[in-house]
């Protein structure tokens, strides 16, 4: 999921690691970020309201220093 600002799983993974001052552990920190649309669209179908924009897609915004917007929100 992207805000149209050409992201990519490798911006996620460098935005993530970065923000938490290289301490996460990359492996698992790359496992979050290949499997994040799964991992998102598991909590939608498990019933998580998020919110949503004008055309009805779940909303991103900035978050912790992150270049793009990839948060989802509720």
């Amino acid at each position: 999921m992207q805000k149209n600002e050409n992201d990519s799983v490798e911006n996620h993974f460098e935005d993530t690691i970065k923000s938490g001052w290289y301490l996460a552990d990359p492996n698992a920190v790359k496992a979050l970020t290949d499997n994040a649309p799964s991992i998102l669209n598991r909590l939608v179908q498990l019933g998580v309201i998020f919110n949503r924009d004008e055309n009805g897609n779940i909303d991103l915004r900035n978050f912790g220093g992150q270049k793009k917007k990839k948060n989802c929100f509720c």
